[in-house]
């Protein structure tokens, strides 16, 4: 269908289903849909294209945007595929957005809040200024989940995969943000973001930008290209992905790349702080020896030093402030750039002592012990050797690594470094059952917050948003969820989905019409001549009353 005119929305509780058919605009100056102040408005199974805003919600809360094909376009100017203005408590599921010219932006939120952004594809987007393909503008506390942003480009500007500008608290989870123009990830202005499991790869000049006076950002599992950056040039640091392996002492490159310097920015004074802090709570007296965690930093020279750190271990924190151009890097599981990748595997129950690991050839004034602390049978020179199993020297447990080849053992502390996945720890004697975060299992003190791997992501119950790839459900959450049709409910909290209605699930009998032994009630779409799913003579006669009823037989 071609129209000249956008499609404007006028009431609440509509649902236009274009069951796969298509709107065509007539101009490309015009809007496509467009709805003003409404709720509980759903749009779905349409292709929609040659708009300048294919789709506009304006004041829109509690509606869906599901399962459509999205482009713009515009003769003159630039054109956005979906629009959020002053928008709250939406989803937008399963779109393909992509396929337009001369775009400025695939979708964008601005002042929009508490919105769920989910398996979305913002891909192949071309614009001939400036792009993103997705941008939060002042909009806050909003889920983007499972999205793809690939392959965006622009004749004469720069293309931003995902833009945050003013927005907190919004929470960026297992994203795809690839090849992308000029940049992957932008952060501007804003705090309080969570961004974990995402990847960013062959995105032009930079995989992340944060700036301005973006603060306790947390970025967790962030997969990288190699020879790309994330830079951070706000008022107070600047930050590039890791130095080149020959910067690193031998054999602490064996890691993956996922890291990133963080240097305080050569222009600011002393008293400009580089702020680093390291939030995990799996940091206790039961898991890791948490006194001996410290930051070390790379000098201008190439040499290591160690930094002044500190442990709080009842805030389950590990800080640092420093100004003087050093280059602090995490400990074992991870920080605000980007996690070695083994976060939440040290949380074992009955545990203390040290967590150890190899390196192939230590430094001369590593911490050195005696032979006489070693079991028969071992030696002890000036370093711990790599045995099979532990010894004690001087007091100090070490666990010598499988898979260490002719490498040595050292203590915890010495070095915040750790190969990928090479992470030990000394049981006590009679320790109890060991939980590890990734193993597949939600067990022990594992939660959503701590484990999403294994334990799956926390939704927000309350929010009226039924948020079900997070497992929230009509069952654990009936003021979120509704009942589809044909779905059975109980109990006054239970509603139906609209347009369907709540009915006493009455059923043919023995003899005519029988009500539930529970007393429950259907939802269905009675009245639309149909004898739809749940449907029956007893509880529709008036669209089920061509229909043959099969009654129940009498007992013989």
């Amino acid at each position: 269908m071609v129209v000249s005119e956008k499609i404007i929305i006028w009431a609440d509780d509509i649902i236009v289903d274009g069951l796969g058919y298509s709107i065509t605009g007539e101009i490309a100056s015009s809007n496509g849909i467009y709805i003003l102040d409404k709720e509980n408005i759903t749009i779905k199974n349409m292709t929609i294209s040659f708009f300048r805003i294919p789709i506009v919600l304006d004041g829109v809360n509690i509606s869906t945007i599901q399962d459509n094909i999205i482009s713009c376009h515009a003769a003159m100017g630039g054109c956005e595929t979906l629009a959020l203005s002053n928008s709250n408590f939406n989803n937008i599921t399963n779109n393909e957005i992509g396929g337009s010219s001369s775009a400025t932006t695939g979708m964008s939120l601005e002042h929009s809040s508490n919105n769920l952004i989910n398996n979305n594809n913002l891909s192949n987007i071309f614009g001939l200024n400036s792009m993103y393909g997705l941008i939060l503008l002042y909009s806050d506390n909003n889920n983007l989940t499972n999205n793809t942003i690939n392959d965006n480009s622009a004749a004469f500007g720069d293309v931003t995969g995902l833009t945050i500008s003013y927005s907190n608290n919004n929470s960026l989870l297992n994203n795809q943000i690839n090849s992308n123009d000029y940049v992957g990830i932008s952060l501007d202005n804003s705090y309080d973001n969570i961004l974990r499991n995402n990847t960013l790869t062959d995105n032009g000049e930079y995989q992340m930008i944060l700036s301005g006076d973006s603060e306790n950002n947390t970025i967790q599992n962030l997969t990288l290209a190699d020879d790309l950056t994330i830079t951070l040039a706000g008022k107070n640091i600047n930050v590039n992905l890791s130095p080149s392996i020959n910067s690193f002492p031998t054999g602490w490159y064996n890691f993956s790349k996922n890291f990133a310097e963080i240097t305080n920015n050569t222009e600011l004074n002393y008293y400009a702080l580089v702020s680093f802090r390291y939030n995990e709570t799996s940091m206790d007296a039961q898991s890791i020896n948490e006194s001996s965690l410290s930051v070390w930093g790379l000098e201008d020279d190439g040499t290591w030093l160690q930094r002044n750190s500190t442990v709080n271990k009842s805030a389950n924190i590990l800080s640092m402030d420093d100004g003087d151009g050093v280059t602090p890097w995490p400990p074992i599981g991870g920080f605000a750039i980007s996690p070695i990748g083994i976060t939440g595997n040290v949380i074992n129950d009955g545990i203390t002592g040290l967590a150890t690991w190899c390196q192939s050839n230590p430094n001369p004034d590593l911490q050195s012990c005696v032979n006489s602390g070693c079991p028969v049978g071992y030696t002890c020179n000036t370093r711990i050797g790599c045995h099979t199993t532990s010894c004690t020297c001087t007091g100090s447990s070490y666990v010598c690594l499988s898979n260490c080849g002719g490498g040595e053992c050292i203590p915890l502390g010495l070095s915040i470094f750790a190969p990928l996945g090479q992470l030990n720890v000394t049981p006590v004697s009679g320790g109890g059952t060991t939980a590890k975060c990734g193993d597949g299992s939600c067990n022990g003190d594992e939660t959503c917050s701590t484990c999403p791997g294994d334990c799956g992501l926390c939704y927000t119950c309350g929010n009226k948003i039924c948020e079900s790839t997070k497992g929230e459900t009509l069952e654990n959450c009936p003021s979120d969820c509704c009942a589809t049709e044909g779905q059975i409910i109980i109990g006054d909290e239970q509603k139906c989905c609209s347009p369907l209605t709540s009915i006493r699930n009455r059923v043919p009998g023995l003899s005519g019409c029988v009500d539930p032994i529970n007393l429950a009630n259907i939802c269905i779409n009675c009245g639309n001549g149909v004898c739809g799913t749940g449907e029956n003579i007893c509880n529709c006669p008036s669209d089920c009353i061509n229909v043959t009823v099969q009654w129940a037989p009498k007992n013989l």
